[in-house]
């Protein structure tokens, strides 16, 4: 969002408010140029339906399983990381199936500032059948109670139902709700926030142009920042 300092910067003539539009790939950039830095306030997700273009018809499962994406901004220094979810609606014209977004877009207010250029990337959470949750009793050093029933598995007691540890992508990356190493082993990688890596197993799929709904089937964002026009210390471009 547009703050009252940022107003004054625009209005002094030491800033200018800008947009940028981000589409048909996963990845992508925003200039900063030098001597100078962006505070991005503001951003709107146009929801897509990514689905394998090998996959022929359309199989609602294959959709399903694509449905969360992480979106991520980073610059030198600075890394902000979304969740997003997409839900979808079947529609039927002339015999035609259509898989279309339930709700176009979502919009985020933000606060993200950047020194250098940016780096947007968007890509799949890993296939959830490859998750591979660890149940147990927290340990004392994380000053959590205990899960009720439902936080992880109703076979055993109320001390031993919490997910502790979620593996991501096949042994690779594991995902800790609660942030500590509480005597689990641990894969390279391992991190507090539910986000996976960018590989084959994640990257978007490649766009099907053959489909009358291929128009929703790639990213699309516009991105509303601040430039202003003040030297900030940079290390590295």
């Amino acid at each position: 969002m547009i703050t009252q300092n940022l107003v004054e910067l625009i209005e002094s003539g030491q800033a200018q408010y800008k947009n940028w539009i981000i589409g048909a790939t996963g990845s992508s950039r925003i200039p900063v140029p030098k001597n100078s830095y962006i505070v991005i306030t503001d951003f709107t997700y146009h929801h897509f339906i990514d689905r394998d273009v090998l996959t022929d018809p359309i199989i609602i499962s294959q959709i399903l399983t694509n449905a969360i994406h992480n979106l991520s901004f980073t610059s030198y220094g600075q890394k902000y990381i979304y969740g997003i979810r997409t839900v979808f609606d079947i529609i039927f014209n002339d015999g035609i199936q259509l898989i279309m977004p339930k709700v176009p877009s979502t919009h985020y207010d933000t606060y993200q500032v950047h020194k250098t250029d940016v780096h947007v990337d968007i890509w799949r959470i890993p296939n959830f059948n490859l998750w591979s949750p660890s149940f147990s009793k927290l340990d004392d050093k994380t000053t959590e109670a205990a899960g009720p029933t439902g936080y992880g598995t109703q076979n055993n007691g109320p001390n031993q139902n919490v997910t502790r540890k979620v593996d991501l992508t096949g042994f690779q990356t594991d995902f800790l709700p609660y942030g500590e190493n509480q005597g689990l082993p641990l894969n390279q990688g391992w991190r507090e926030q539910f986000y996976g890596d960018i590989d084959n197993n994640t990257a978007l799929f490649q766009i099907d142009k053959n489909k009358l709904d291929c128009l929703y089937t790639f990213p699309l964002m516009n991105v509303g920042y601040v430039l202003i026009n003040k030297s900030i210390k940079k290390t590295d471009r």
